[in-house]
């Protein structure tokens, strides 16, 4: 009894100082989090299930990235323009068949995910890929991204033949 009672204590003092740590699950509205975090992991999640489309729709698009939009992949930088162009194309190029969030977590004005990807390119090709994904968001909007992939998405580009 004596040894359970160290590891009970931690589990404790762990819950008691970091919540989320423990109770963080994807699948969860986690209600450690503020309002706020609750409504930035929904937006986050949102953008996946119709990801690409946005790019299509100028709309759509001012809905979820603010204009001063950076996005940072993989050693690539694209600004609000860039980014609206290279998803508009994407959407034509390719068919994303699994996009599964392993992790989802939120601090502030920051969301952090671990994302399983599986995606077949127009002439057929099935990639797989792992990816984290680190978002900050200010007035409801997405005003950075930083991404890593694995494989990295820009050799996927270019052996599947798509251009941007």
């Amino acid at each position: 009894m004596s040894k359970i009672f160290p590891t009970i204590y931690i589990l404790l003092v762990g819950i008691i100082l970091h919540p989320t740590i423990l109770l963080a699950d994807p699948e969860s509205n986690c209600s450690a989090y503020s309002n706020v975090e609750q409504n930035n992991i929904k937006l986050i999640k949102s953008i996946f299930v119709k990801l690409w489309e946005t790019g299509k729709n100028e709309s759509d698009f001012s809905k979820i990235y603010s204009e001063d939009f950076i996005f940072y992949g993989n050693g690539s930088t694209e600004n609000y323009v860039k980014f609206k162009r290279h998803m508009s194309k994407n959407v034509d190029y390719w068919d994303w068949k699994r996009i599964k969030f392993n992790d989802i977590f939120a601090h502030g004005d920051k969301v952090i995910a671990r994302i399983d990807v599986i995606g077949k390119s127009k002439k057929g090709k099935v990639y797989e890929l792992d990816s984290m994904e680190l978002f900050q968001i200010k007035n409801n909007k997405i005003v950075r991204w930083w991404e890593t992939s694995y494989p990295d998405w820009q050799q996927m580009i270019k052996e599947s033949g798509e251009s941007y």
